[in-house]
């Protein structure tokens, strides 16, 4: 819902594991966010850790952590991930800025 209304025209696809993350990715998926914390099935076990190997793999593929941890949004934007947001602030106008920003939709 988030990303949607930062763009209504935006393909939302969710993955629960590694193989949906690299089928979305080589479909040219344009922005992934990534949740600090992940559940099994993915190849890393952090959010952050998550970014740093898709940034080296994907270099064009935008990135953006969801955290409510300043410590875990520092850590995501020097991996390469654009700035990101807690939970708590989806639907928020901040949120909703950044996820335009990640979508190349002009504000």
């Amino acid at each position: 819902m988030a990303v949607r209304s930062a763009d209504k025209t935006a393909q939302v696809r969710a993955v629960d594991d590694e193989a949906e993350l690299q089928a979305a990715l080589s479909e040219g998926a344009d922005l992934v966010l990534v949740n600090r914390v992940l559940d099994y099935g993915f190849a890393d076990h952090g959010g952050v850790e998550m970014i740093q190997r898709l940034r080296g793999l994907y270099p064009a593929v935008k990135l953006i952590l969801i955290s409510n941890y300043i410590e875990a949004q520092e850590a995501a934007v020097k991996a390469g991930a654009l700035p990101g947001f807690g939970k708590g602030d989806i639907g928020s106008p901040t949120a909703t800025a950044l996820l335009k920003k990640g979508l190349g939709v002009a504000t």
